[in-house]
């Protein structure tokens, strides 16, 4: 695996102050519409369980509500991978590539905390950075909604008239539920995962989530590194949902202009006013429809395996990868002049470096480890 390569970084830094202005370009939506949009598609919170509720459904509850947020993490970091190195976490945990992969990981972690002083410096422009996009994402986000849950282009002449009637249409017809919901999102995350709802399926899922937690288990901490890391995760996350939504991309030169012109094709007032009228409705109609067969089925397989295993470590590798992966950071060492990873007496002997940030001291990634990552990460059949 390529290191993480502090040059290019660099680089993307010095264009995030160019990230134009967006105050008072987006009038105010609810707060909570898009949790409530998450959450009724089935990825939200699991309900806290009643007071009444027997000791062995609350157990019951919280493995089911562990598991799902274990899935969400390994669907997350597998998504990340695969961005990032071509390969999915399956291939990743084969045992002919395990080694070669964790290995890889390390590298490309290490090489960040080594190159991370300009990520530390600019800590607080990002936490202002994802205040005041929050608003311009949310409208992204909901534009985006709107267009997958009814073909709804909100440019298009009467398009608030159509989505007002299509509103009032899922408000009479709703039948969600949220345990239905949540069986449907556990269902939705094996898919992702390439695994059936049948009892090999679980099994095939509990064997890859305790694999996973020792992978993760086997590699090196963040560090400092970690808290602005993920900061700079979340703003490219809203840049690109940002892009997708409206069609703009604030890290482009002509942002500027490109946001006023997309934002004035957009029946902003009339969309806000039936928002706020809707907001159930909006949440309802865009959130998956469950069927409670799917319920019962996510409700019948045992995935106590997946539940337990300490996939604590997955939110940071995957912010890294997809970092890497949406930011074109990923190099091979010393291919950038300024690699903090590689010296000219041990790049080519696979030499150790100094510990860097607290961390164990680690091998520099030589030609022949980069080699085996890259056979390890090439397609395979079936």
């Amino acid at each position: 695996m390529p290191c993480f390569c502090s040059q290019a970084l660099g680089a993307l830094l010095e264009a995030l102050p160019t990230i134009p202005p967006t105050a008072g370009l987006v009038p105010p939506m609810p707060p909570t519409l898009l949790a409530s949009v998450t959450a009724a598609a089935g990825f939200g919170p699991a309900p806290l369980p009643s007071a009444n509720v027997s000791a062995a459904a609350t157990a019951t509850a919280n493995v089911a509500a562990q598991a799902s947020a274990n899935l969400s993490a390994m669907a997350s970091l597998s998504a990340a991978m695969t961005a990032a190195t071509g390969m999915n976490l399956a291939a990743s945990l084969a045992p002919s590539a395990v080694v070669n992969v964790r290995a890889g990981l390390a590298c490309g972690i290490a090489s960040l905390n080594a190159g991370a002083g300009p990520l530390l410096s600019v800590a607080g422009l990002l936490q202002r950075l994802l205040s005041e996009l929050q608003a311009l994402a949310q409208l992204a986000g909901l534009v985006t909604a709107i267009r997958a849950a009814f073909g709804i282009d909100l440019r298009a002449p009467g398009a608030v008239i159509a989505l007002q009637a299509r509103l009032n249409a899922a408000a009479a017809a709703s039948v969600s539920s949220s345990a239905g919901a949540s069986g449907s999102a556990v269902l939705a995350l094996m898919a992702s995962l390439g695994f059936h709802a049948t009892a090999q399926g679980a099994a095939g899922i509990n064997a890859q989530a305790q694999a996973t937690a020792g992978l993760l288990a086997g590699l090196p901490s963040l560090g400092p590194a970690f808290h602005p890391l993920m900061l700079l995760a979340a703003l490219l996350a809203l840049v690109a949902a940002i892009l997708r939504g409206i069609g703009v991309n604030l890290l482009a030169p002509n942002a500027a202009l490109q946001l006023r012109v997309a934002l004035a094709a957009l029946p902003l007032a009339a969309l806000a006013q039936v928002v706020q009228a809707n907001g159930a409705a909006v949440a309802s109609a865009t959130g998956a429809l469950a069927a409670s067969a799917s319920a019962n089925a996510a409700a019948s397989l045992n995935l106590a395996a997946t539940a337990s295993a300490n996939l604590s470590g997955a939110a940071q590798l995957a912010a890294m990868l997809n970092v890497m992966a949406q930011a074109g950071l990923s190099r091979p060492a010393g291919s950038c002049g300024a690699c903090p990873m590689v010296v000219p007496s041990a790049a080519a002997t696979g030499a150790v470096l100094p510990a860097t940030a607290g961390l164990p001291a680690t091998p520099v990634a030589s030609a022949g480890i980069l080699a085996a990552a890259a056979a390890a990460a090439a397609p395979r059949g079936g």
